[in-house]
């Protein structure tokens, strides 16, 4: 289940207000790290936060609590994708099938480390943000070690997982984490309901997306529920008799292989607990 960006890029999620409260303290001291490592669940918004710390370190009037006034020459440079002193790095797209690369590759971190090594165009920060960092191979993940180890002046380097095990250790360990995890459900069960109204089943989507809010929104629009009670409702035809079990794998099967053994795993798990 993709997961969905908010539609105010400038706005702090609630639940991300301790890490923000957090980085936020650390700039006013002049401590903010050279490399920070945002990990967590999936649909917790990391890469969200990534974004606005980005925009807010580069924003020329940030507000009281530090985030982009989102009208400065800063601010729009930034959300057009063309800042100077920012840049993402991503799986880049094939030409041929026109689907993502499986890995961020070499030449891609070393272009985006040669960005790093230059001077700031505008005498402040120089920010990249690489996500998913665990999709760097291995000699990716070397090449940014000399970036690691020798942070030039005023850079950032922000890394953005869902699966920082699968980074090497000499990666992580020059890294300071910010965890993002499910917390109390209260304030996201709120920003969902803001979006689907309490008709919505926010709770039921938030237990179904692990307490991840922004999964648990691409559930709902996606039109996952539905398909899930359409699954359901198959399986107690079929516990009854009443359905034919080829039959009803051939109608899984056009809600996808993937989405459909999901579905069946998180049931046979509510089941053993």
């Amino acid at each position: 289940m993709a997961e969905r960006t908010p539609d105010d890029l400038n706005a702090l999620l609630p639940w991300h207000r301790p890490q923000w409260e957090r980085l936020q303290e650390a700039v006013r001291a002049q401590r903010l790290p050279h490399a920070l490592l945002l990990c967590g669940p999936a649909g917790m918004g990391k890469a969200h936060f990534a974004g606005l710390l980005a925009r807010a370190l580069l924003c020329r009037r940030p507000d009281a609590a530090g985030l982009p006034c989102g009208d400065c020459e800063a601010c729009v440079l930034a959300r057009a994708g063309t800042h100077p002193d920012l840049r993402l790095c991503e799986p880049a797209v094939d030409a041929r099938s026109e689907k993502e690369k499986e890995s961020i590759g070499i030449d891609q971190v070393r272009e985006l480390t040669a960005f790093m090594a230059l001077k700031a165009h505008r005498d402040g920060r120089k920010i990249a943000i690489v996500r998913p960092a665990e999709r760097m191979n291995q000699s990716s993940a070397n090449a940014l070690l000399k970036t690691l180890e020798e942070p030039p002046e005023g850079g950032l380097l922000i890394l953005v997982s869902s699966q920082p095990a699968r980074l090497p250790a000499t990666v992580l360990s020059r890294c300071q984490r910010l965890r993002f995890a499910a917390g109390d459900a209260g304030e996201a069960v709120a920003w969902l309901c803001a979006r689907l109204g309490p008709e919505g089943a926010p709770r039921l989507l938030l237990a179904l997306a692990g307490g991840s809010p922004l999964s648990a929104l691409a559930i709902a629009e996606e039109g996952t529920l539905e398909r899930r009670s359409a699954m359901l409702e198959d399986l107690d035809a079929l516990a009854a008799g009443h359905a034919d079990p080829l039959a009803t794998a051939e109608a899984w099967l056009k809600f996808g292989v993937k989405e459909s053994l999901y579905w069946l795993y998180v049931w046979l798990a509510d089941i053993i607990r």
